[in-house]
Parts: C-alpha cells; structure tokens; sequence
C-alpha cells in the first residue's frame, strides 16, 4: 500500500520549512512508519520546501539533502521524498491529524489503516 506523511510538522514538528529541522520526531510517529515499513508498505514522504522562498533561493537538491539526512539521522524509513502530492492509499498530514501522536491518536489511526487493509500490527505499542 502506498502510504504518504507529510514532513513539516507532522512527522518532523517544526514547521518551519526553510530551516534546519531542530527537533526530533515524536517516538511514536518513527515506531508507527517502522512497522508499515516493515510490514511491506511503501513510504513517501511529502515536502513543499522547494516551492517556498527564501534569501538566495530555496532549491529541492537541497531540501531532499536536508529531509533524508533528517530521516537517516532518526532511522525513520522511506522510499521516496516527493515534492508533490503523488498517488496514494492513506495519507497521514498535520491538517488532518493536527500533529497528534498521543496513544488515542496512534489507535484511531490504527484502526482506520486497518480497516483499509493495512496490517494490524501497525501503531503505537
């Protein structure tokens, strides 16, 4: 299943998008994409940086140096790092989920992914 997440402020949560990312991800959004990784899903990550503005410019070069190195540097898995909104199955975003990863947050994503055929080992443990 293809599975994209947002990475400023949702699974990265500073929101801001043309600086270094400060703060470590939430433990249980890495443990939630961990286990839909390992359970054969594909993870995009999604990012609007390159279409901002900043002194200098902001390229997507750069930005995908600066997510993947993020991503690396938590051990949070991915496949692709995606500048636009491509195909996808479930979608996971701070507009919809508000930035949320407490425990009844994790469970009613669960619920909802496995209700659309995305294993049940999925989420927060």
């Amino acid at each position: 299943m293809e599975i994209s997440i947002d990475f400023d402020g949702t699974l990265c949560p500073d929101a801001v998008e043309h600086d270094e990312p400060a703060s470590p991800p939430h433990p249980a959004a890495v443990r939630l994409l961990r286990s839909l990784h390992a359970d054969g899903h594909r993870i995009t990550v999604l990012s609007s940086r390159a279409h901002g503005s900043m002194e200098g410019g902001w390229r997507w070069r750069h930005a995908v140096r600066v997510i993947r190195r993020y991503l690396e540097d938590h051990g949070i898995p991915h496949d692709v790092i995606c500048p636009v909104r491509p195909p996808y199955d479930v979608s996971i975003d701070r507009r919809a989920a508000g930035g949320d990863w407490s425990r009844d947050a994790l469970r009613r994503l669960r619920r909802l992914l496995v209700r659309h055929g995305v294993g049940g080992g999925a989420g927060a443990r």
